[in-house]
């Protein structure tokens, strides 16, 4: 390969009044005939190191480490394969069902490139040049066509290439490929020049309204007053329209950053300006070149208290190193230095401002701050500032993620939960999947950008679930026998992970133990039953299949037969009682309430007081509680029977029926529910037991506040079911069971949803009302089959299956599951 050093030495006694571009700037140069020799170019990022290439590849989409195909000149070559867009960003199902698409490549923004010029030629940027390319500077410095914003040096080229050269699938992709690029020559052909044509190319890229002010340049404080004011009044102006970015330099990290990079805090400018330093091919360090906001008392920090802002709240990295971009004269070439940073920075802020033209200048450096990649400590920091910019997170929405329910624009509404932990179980999931509205929603993100949301893929499941069979882990059934008739049984868990283990911490310990009961028998005709983290099913209602033991360990399910209207409780405090009111009638009646501790979660202080605060702001199912009544009362009408009725009433806030709400799908502010019941279960003889349940409630919903839906009707619902079971099929021990049942469901109501669908070019938010029917028009059918056995005299086996038809209400989906277990006792 040939290779030709370029330097451009500046005197010494030069350096006050000019600008250094810095550590090599054009570390090697080969024009398009030398470039055509080579059988490969590798993009720079990586520093063509394999396992480099492969930490950027997911973080940076637009320059990736991936091999080049050299453009030949003066021959075209073959048409290239159409490329992909340069930034692709897809939210997936993360936390609840978002599946956002963004994409963005620049278009519609006009980047200013204040450098040495650019190759107006360049086929990387033909179509994207602005006419009214020009030059600043004094004597010959614009001389030819140099005052057209020609590049007599390479620098400005370079610069402009890595911001935007073509997505064409040659030579090099820049961040933002169809950005359109103002040169505005304002150093000369030996890279040197004023402050005074630097502040008249701002004032001209801003008055040309270029978004973007790219300023690869920097050099010391200006010692003249003039000049200084005049740079600091032409920022001033720019910053109100543009987002500047400025090279931090390449002094090393053991020093401040130059000017104009330095006026970045001053209180007119801060917020629109962005201080670039370099990161090495890892990605994960400073450059040994780069200039950093280092730690000095009062250094770089301008306002006070909360106004305060030092260089590193507005210092951003982004790769600097043998950086592969354009050149005059077609050629392409590497180059290192803070000088490659900046262009990186201000093609993500195009791609920001193209895909939201809406934004502020405030507004488009805050969203590339927060979007960055954190390096060093923990949040913003002295030497690495913001961190790490991130092309394809600034594009992804940002902050909490709400549905708009309310407000005329995105400045003045309000809405739900977040997007992002939207989650949904229960009576409501069916109705709410046949929404249309619901598949196709506008999101905002905390700046306001809209994005898509198919929230039915947030709607959980309702096949049984093994975890919620065995609970959180490993657990053992633990029974205490007192005598007297009292009796103690509880499920103690092994220890298990924390549940703030999503905070990356598993190394917590927590104890275990639910399901708490404790049973007097205070006469043979009363008793008492106390429970801690228990269930009410088989604890009320003697008609309940929990409640006998012909079907223990025969079902997984059988939901629609176990106190269906208390299912909230499944985790509850409890207190029941039954007493005989005739030789054969008893009654039973209890009372459950359940309230979630919100804090129970971060109770290890992993977490902030104000994360906690977040976190519960955002999903309420932490806040869900409930409580409810039943009393049942049970009639042997001979010894080969017994026939029963119950009465519920159940109140819940943040819940409905114990189903999980949260995030953009919590709906329910209150329910309050009235249900009544029948059942019976009959001996057939021959050991054969047959049970039969049917219930149906009532409903009053309170939606809650901004979230979907804005009135409910009264839910009118039923669950029913029969079950058989035999003992002594194979064996004197063993038991078979047969179930067959509808569990809870809506069979009458409505819900009015209110919710954005798009949004106007004003940023007027478009709202589509649905009125969605609740019922299921096909209840889910569940049939199950069960076997134990004992194995000998102190272990059993127990195999299960369950198929699920309609699952969740849903015409067509099925589930199946089975399972063995083998359980002993010592």
């Amino acid at each position: 390969m040939i290779a030709t050093k370029i330097r451009h030495p500046i005197p010494v006694a030069a350096q006050i009044a000019v600008l250094s571009l810095g550590v090599s700037a054009m570390p090697f140069l080969a024009r398009a005939d030398e470039a055509a020799q080579q059988a490969e170019w590798v993009w720079g990022v990586a520093a063509r190191e394999a396992a480099a290439a492969e930490a950027y590849a997911p973080v940076f989409d637009t320059l990736a480490a991936r091999e080049r195909k050299p453009k030949t000149l003066p021959a075209p070559p073959a048409p290239p394969v159409p490329p992909t867009p340069p930034v692709v960003v897809t939210g997936g199902n993360t936390g609840g069902g978002l599946d956002a698409l963004a994409t963005s490549t620049g278009a519609g923004v006009l980047i200013a490139i204040l450098d040495t010029g650019v190759d107006l030629d360049h086929t990387e940027f033909a179509g994207r040049i602005s006419p009214n390319a020009t030059c600043f500077g004094a004597g010959t410095a614009c001389d030819g066509a140099a005052a057209l914003g020609y590049d007599d040096h390479g620098h400005g080229t370079h610069v402009a290439g890595i911001a935007a050269a073509a997505a064409d699938g040659f030579g090099t992709t820049g961040v933002a490929p169809d950005a359109t690029l103002l040169p505005v020559k304002v150093l000369g052909a030996s890279g040197a020049g004023s402050y005074g044509a630097i502040a008249q190319g701002i004032a001209f890229a801003a008055t040309e309204g270029a978004q973007v002010i790219n300023m690869s340049l920097g050099g010391p404080r200006p010692t003249n007053s003039t000049e200084y004011n005049t740079l600091v009044s032409a920022l001033t102006t720019a910053a109100e329209t543009s987002v500047i970015v400025v090279a931090a330099g390449n002094d090393g990290s053991g020093k401040l950053p130059w000017y104009p990079a330095a006026f970045a805090t001053l209180p007119d400018i801060a917020g629109s300006m962005i201080i670039a330093g370099s990161v090495t091919p890892s990605g994960t360090k400073l450059s040994r070149f780069s200039q950093s906001p280092i730690n000095q008392p009062g250094s770089g920090c301008s306002g006070t208290r909360a106004a305060r802002v030092c260089f590193m709240d507005v210092f951003l990295l982004a790769p600097g190193e043998n950086i592969l971009s354009t050149l005059p004269g077609g050629a392409y070439g590497a180059a290192t230095g803070t000088s490659m940073a900046a262009p990186y920075i201000s093609g993500a802020a195009a791609l920001v401002w193209s895909a939201a033209p809406y934004l502020t200048p405030e507004q488009v450096t805050a969203i590339l701050f927060e979007s960055a990649i954190d390096l060093g400590k923990p949040g913003k920091d002295p030497k690495y500032g913001r961190g790490l910019v991130n092309p394809a997170g600034a594009i992804a929405p940002l902050g909490s993620l709400s549905v708009a329910t309310s407000g005329a624009t995105t400045f003045t509404a309000s809405g739900t939960g977040d997007v992002k932990i939207a989650q949904l179980s229960g009576v409501l999931a069916s109705g709410l999947r046949s929404s249309h509205a619901a598949r196709d929603l506008a999101f905002f993100d905390a700046f306001g950008r809209d994005y898509r949301v198919d929230l039915t893929k947030s709607i959980a499941s309702s096949a049984v679930s093994f975890g919620g069979v065995f609970g959180e882990g490993p657990a053992l059934r633990r029974s205490t026998y007192f005598g007297d008739g009292i009796a103690a049984s509880a499920l103690v868990g092994a220890e298990d992970g924390s549940m703030i283990a999503f905070a990356g911490r598993d190394d917590v310990r927590v104890s275990d133990a639910r399901d708490v009961v404790l049973t007097a028998r205070l006469a043979d005709d009363a008793s008492v039953t106390i429970g801690y983290r228990a269930g009410a099913a088989g604890r009320m209602n003697q008609l309940d299949l929990a409640a006998s033991e012909a079907y223990d360990g025969l079902f997984l399910s059988a939901s629609a037969m176990n106190s269906p209207y208390l299912g909230f409780a499944s985790d509850a405090s409890l207190a029941a009682a039954s007493v005989a009111l005739a030789d054969d009638v008893s009654l039973s009646f209890g009372h459950v309430s359940r309230a979630s501790d919100p804090l129970a979660p971060y109770e290890d202080e992993i977490l902030t007081v104000e994360e906690r605060l977040v976190q519960l702001r955002e999903d309420r199912a932490h806040l869900a509680s409930g409580e409810g009544s039943s009393a049942a009362v049970s009639w042997r009408v001979a010894p080969w029977g017994l026939i029963g009725v119950n009465v519920t009433y159940a109140d819940e806030d943040n819940a409905l029926f114990g189903g999980l709400e949260g995030g953009a799908l919590a709906l329910t502010a209150e329910a309050s529910t009235a249900s009544a019941g029948a059942g019976m279960r009959v001996n057939l003889g021959s050991d054969w037991v047959a049970s039969a349940s049917w219930n149906a409630g009532v409903t009053r919903v309170v939606p809650l506040a901004d979230g979907l839906f804005t009135n409910v009707s009264n839910l009118r619902t039923e669950a029913y079911g029969v079950a058989l079971a035999k003992r002594g099929v194979f064996a004197a021990a063993d038991a078979v069971g047969f179930g067959v049942s509808r569990p809870l469901h809506v069979v009458d109501g409505q819900a009015v949803m209110i919710a954005s669908t798009g949004v106007t070019r004003d940023r007027e938010i478009v709202y589509t009302t649905e009125t969605i029917n609740l019922a299921s028009a096909t209840p889910e059918t569940d049939l199950e089959v069960g076997y134990t056995a004992a194995l000998g005299a102190v272990t059993f086996l127990q195999v299960n299956a369950i198929y699920q038809m309609d699952l969740g209400g849903v015409q067509g989906e099925d589930a199946i599951a089975g399972l063995a277990t083998v359980t002993t006792q010592w």
